[in-house]
């Protein structure tokens, strides 16, 4: 059977003895020829399977015959749709990203998957999540959309340390100033925690100063 990601913005289709390599390769750390016996999946036909996943980069080489799952292999599992393989994916990502409750976790994974969709973007081609992550801050700048409590955190999180970031009033935040007011992009807040494109009025006083104030408050 044929399994196509072509709902998820991606082109790519796969074989359901792949998608069982990459569930068992998740779930048991074992070689190629005791992979093969557990599968049923001839020696030689497995061969070509794990060379695919990969040169996909689904699956990493860890050590002889070892292989480890990565997030794209955890994610491609989890677009699947096939309900035994979610939970398993899920239990991947969530040592992946070292996050521990899966409802949090699936959240999260909606909210990426939902964002790339939106842009004509398949998730699978991204070398990393932080376009997705970008991607998902322009969105809740460009239409004010208020992000469920563990995605905005998983933002901030992830996104604050590439960006130019003030610490005042035992806040980390990246400030823009091309509105009237002074709006943190993304920002680790200590009344209001984790926030995206948030207005705070500590931070009123740094507008007539501009970028010369943050000359002394940036972290370099």
């Amino acid at each position: 059977m044929q399994i196509s990601l072509e709902k998820y913005g991606c082109s790519e289709i796969f074989d359901e003895r792949e998608l069982c390599v990459l569930n068992r390769i998740s779930t048991n750390q074992v070689s190629l020829y005791k992979l093969a016996k557990c599968t049923n999946i001839p020696l030689a036909t497995l061969w070509r399977i794990v060379n695919k996943l990969e040169e996909k980069k689904l699956i990493t080489h860890r050590k002889r015959g070892i292989y480890d799952i990565t997030w794209k292999g955890a994610l491609t599992l989890y677009l699947s749709d096939i309900e035994k393989y979610k939970n398993v994916a899920l239990y991947s990502l969530s040592k992946i990203f070292n996050i521990h409750n899966i409802n949090e976790l699936d959240t999260i994974m909606q909210e990426l998957i939902k964002v790339t969709r939106e842009n004509g973007i398949c998730i699978l081609n991204l070398e990393n999540l932080k376009p997705a992550l970008i991607l998902s801050l322009f969105k809740a700048i460009k239409t004010n959309i208020s992000y469920p409590v563990e995605f905005m955190k998983f933002i901030v999180n992830n996104l604050l340390p590439e960006l130019p970031v003030v610490k005042l009033n035992e806040c980390e935040v990246s400030i823009s100033f091309l509105g009237e007011k002074p709006i943190i992009l993304a920002g680790k807040c200590k009344r209001k925690g984790e926030v995206l494109n948030s207005y705070c009025e500590h931070l009123a006083f740094l507008r007539p100063y501009g970028l010369y104030m943050l000359n002394y408050a940036i972290k370099r």
